[in-house]
């Protein structure tokens, strides 16, 4: 696809700043998270790490995307990225459990966080997240990068209001609890982060139906192809983030091999098309296939 390579480099090199970005913003409000006493704070940075994980993820998805593979690793390096997102995302959720306890120690004893720094540091996570929004819709284009990641980038302002709501609130009407409970519902918003990016993860180690397709759709979608028969023996899986491989038996009549070329040809073109699928193995038959010719899993149903 080299029409797309020019938004593929800028998006990539985008993305690999913005997660630069937002983990260096992760070891400052952390650390301006203790120093102020505000757990509101330290829960944002962690929301951050968590969002900073995804960037990094997707960045490197388009890294591995360029580069080519090896005699040993035939698919490439897709997947070292996903295992480390699923690592990373483990280890998270220890900090998230922490959160949720002092949350809940705070809210019966609430102490009193410094109401500026927070005004600061939510203002700055505002203004990072809206710099990083449009500089990732301006590089991708509105196609190259994947929807969560403008999700968690959303996340991430709404959190850095909260945070300003919330000072103000403890600066105004000395509100001390809007600390903790902030911090509470931040501490499930890196949960509910951390946790998307790890069943993703696992959905792509474990080779599941990538997440926005439809076996059944597919398979009909290819059994209007004209002069196919049958289509069967279908599996999808993901290589990495964005990355899909696909393959299956197809049946058609006896035809001259230059007909079933152009039928292989109309099968590809659909794939990517309606699909989006690249990495594509089909494999034309012109009978019925038997389990011991290879149509099946062994052990699959």
């Amino acid at each position: 696809m080299p029409a797309h390579a020019p938004a593929d480099h800028n998006t990539g090199w985008v993305l690999k700043v913005a997660a630069l970005a937002t983990l260096a913003f992760f070891g400052a409000e952390l650390a301006c998270g203790y120093y102020a006493r505000s757990l509101a704070l330290i829960g944002d940075a962690w929301h951050n790490f968590s969002d900073a994980l995804a960037l990094f993820v997707t960045w490197f998805a388009f890294q591995a995307q360029a580069r080519a593979p090896s005699r040993h690793r035939t698919y490439g390096y897709h997947r070292a990225g996903v295992l480390a997102a699923f690592v990373a995302g483990l280890l998270v959720l220890g900090p998230a459990g922490w959160l949720f306890y002092r949350g809940a120690q705070r809210l019966l004893a609430p102490g009193q966080p410094d109401f500026r720094i927070m005004l600061a540091l939510g203002a700055a996570g505002v203004v990072l997240n809206a710099v990083v929004s449009v500089a990732l819709r301006r590089a991708a284009r509105g196609e190259q990068c994947p929807p969560r990641v403008f999700l968690h980038m959303a996340g991430d302002a709404l959190a850095g209001l909260g945070i300003l709501l919330a000072a103000l609130l403890i600066r105004i009407w000395g509100l001390r609890a809007a600390d903790p409970l902030l911090g509470l519902l931040i501490a499930g918003l890196v949960v509910w982060t951390v946790w998307d990016v790890m069943v993703e993860s696992l959905d792509i180690l474990l080779e599941g139906l990538p997440r926005g397709l439809e076996l059944e759709q597919v398979e009909a979608a290819i059994r209007s192809v004209p002069r196919v028969q049958d289509v069967h023996d279908l599996h999808i899986w993901s290589l990495g983030v964005g990355a899909q491989a696909f393959t299956c038996h197809v049946r058609i009549p006896p035809l001259p091999f230059a007909d079933g070329e152009a039928i292989l040809d109309q099968v590809n073109a659909l794939l990517e098309r309606r699909f989006r699928i690249r990495h594509v193995t089909v494999q034309l038959e012109c009978q019925e296939c038997e389990a011991v010719n290879g149509c099946h899993i062994p052990g699959a149903r």
